[in-house]
């Protein structure tokens, strides 16, 4: 897996290149802009962090006829309570994580595996109508939280 990389090692304009080349181009085909709900995707699910297991919601689960999908949980009440997750893997096998455990935002992906210490981070709120508001929503907030917030 990929190992631990600053964002300051990493800078903004490789990571927006990486986002452009293997993020924007796989979902720019016209396929990939039909995102499906995944209506029998399960209501909750369980997440984990540094203090244990326990429940969360299943926020949106999307597909593309392609393969690509999109998955969005945020924890419920307890250790969990400002805990999200979302999850971007295309068809092509290209993965973008964003989320937020113990008010400590972390973000995966091809070239890079940051996480801040901080643990002055609110839960994501990202957009979960749609496939493609979930997708946009997740690059914002990865971009927030790698070169935004203030460490």
């Amino acid at each position: 897996g990929p190992r631990y990389v600053d964002h300051e090692i990493i800078g903004q304009e490789v990571f927006e290149r990486w986002i452009e080349e293997h993020i924007d181009a796989d979902l720019r085909n016209d396929d990939a802009n039909l995102w499906m709900k995944n209506e029998s995707a399960p209501s909750e699910t369980t997440m984990t962090n540094g203090m244990g297991p326990g429940p969360a919601d299943v926020i949106a689960v999307y597909r593309t006829p392609r393969g690509d999908r999109i998955e969005y949980y945020v924890g419920r009440g307890g250790d969990l309570e400002d805990d999200a997750c979302c999850l971007l893997e295309t068809s092509s096998g290209h993965v973008l994580i964003a989320g937020c455990s113990m008010c400590h935002p972390y973000v995966c992906c091809d070239i890079l595996d940051f996480g801040n210490s901080d643990g002055s981070t609110k839960v994501m709120q990202l957009d979960g109508t749609s496939g493609a508001a979930l997708v946009r929503t997740l690059i914002h907030s990865a971009r927030n939280y790698l070169y935004n917030q203030r460490h």
